[in-house]
């Protein structure tokens, strides 16, 4: 098993299942190589959707605290700021998610600029999910909020100066 401590550092958040982590970076490109199983795939993907629901939850809240006056509109807009694939695939690179994935040779060879965002996206998605099936809410909550920590500051700048 590839030794992910440096993306559990860069994450700040110890697995006790590391095995999760490992099985959240497997992309679906990666069918056929070896110890890679269809369950593997299977399982990254089912962390994918639990991650993204749990990264709509955990940004939203924080929105909702952040500016308790903002419209419902003014929050979704921003919700889906934060959330999208160009803002999660851009993360994911700070992260250096791309160097820890799992992923098959061709795909690896012919990314595009945008497919790219979009493969580390859902990545970053299924470690959110690993976190929080791992060590629930409150990790997740806490992971979430020190990898868009920049981007809750951009937003709060902006949203300061609109105001001004």
């Amino acid at each position: 098993m590839a030794d992910l401590t440096r993306l559990e550092g860069r994450l700040g958040y110890h697995f006790e299942e590391p095995e999760l982590l490992r099985r959240a970076l497997i992309h679906p490109s990666a069918t056929g190589m070896r110890g890679v199983t269809q369950e593997d795939i299977a399982h990254a993907r089912r962390l994918s959707w639990l991650g993204d629901s749990v990264l709509d939850m955990v940004v939203s809240h924080k929105l909702y605290s952040l500016f308790p006056t903002a419209s419902k509109d003014d929050l979704h807009r921003w919700c889906v700021h934060l959330t999208n694939n160009k803002t999660l695939g851009r993360v994911a690179l700070e992260l250096d998610l791309e160097n820890e994935m799992t992923v098959g040779p061709s795909v690896r060879q012919n990314l595009q600029a945008k497919d790219k965002h979009v493969m580390l996206a859902g990545a970053l998605e299924a470690v959110l999910g690993s976190v929080f099936v791992d060590g629930g809410l409150q990790r997740v909550r806490a992971v979430v909020r020190r990898i868009l920590a920049e981007e809750f500051r951009r937003l709060l700048e902006h949203a300061e100066e609109s105001e001004a």
